[in-house]
């Protein structure tokens, strides 16, 4: 009883873990956070803003790819710093989707 008390008590510790991870780029080598520089967070941005600042479809989100030239998982990564920094919202609950809320298309 003590060793299963144990073992649940050690695997409940690293439950929270992935709360802290960052998002990371790997080559051979290293294993680095990808952090977007400002050019590319500007590059979005302005996308965002082409689009009519809200992406609530694969249409739309296929628009800003072929935008700013980026593939899915940099503009995740991209996206994910911008809701850090209070830019990008949930666009809705029932439709899904984000908008930028800053700049051109602050409300």
């Amino acid at each position: 009883m003590k060793t299963i008390l144990k073992t649940a008590l050690i695997c409940s510790a690293f439950l929270a873990v992935p709360a802290f991870a960052q998002d990371t780029t790997t080559t051979a080598t290293t294993t680095e956070p990808y952090i977007p520089t400002e050019e590319e967070l500007q590059t979005v941005r302005e996308a965002l803003t082409t689009v009519g600042c809200t992406v609530n479809s694969d249409d739309l989100a296929l628009q800003v790819e072929a935008l700013t030239g980026y593939d899915e998982l940099s503009l995740e990564s991209i996206v994910d710093h911008l809701r850090i920094y209070h830019e990008i919202v949930d666009a809705s609950s029932s439709e899904g989707g984000i908008t930028l809320v800053s700049g051109d298309c602050a409300v």
